[in-house]
């Protein structure tokens, strides 16, 4: 069972850069696992990739 925790507290890395954007992060160290979620509304969006596949592997 996943429940959902919002870290609004992370808005300060996007901010520092001055760029938009949004996070989710899997935990599953516990039982209980967790999604925390910076910028829920903009996760939710589906987005092209873009230029990702330009990064080196």
């Amino acid at each position: 069972q996943e429940h959902v925790v919002v870290r609004s507290d992370w808005k300060k890395f996007f901010s520092d850069l001055q760029a938009e954007g949004a996070i989710v992060i899997a935990d599953e160290r516990q039982a209980e696992h967790a999604l925390l979620v910076f910028g829920q509304e903009r996760a939710a969006k589906r987005y092209s990739p873009a230029s990702t596949f330009k990064l080196p592997h």
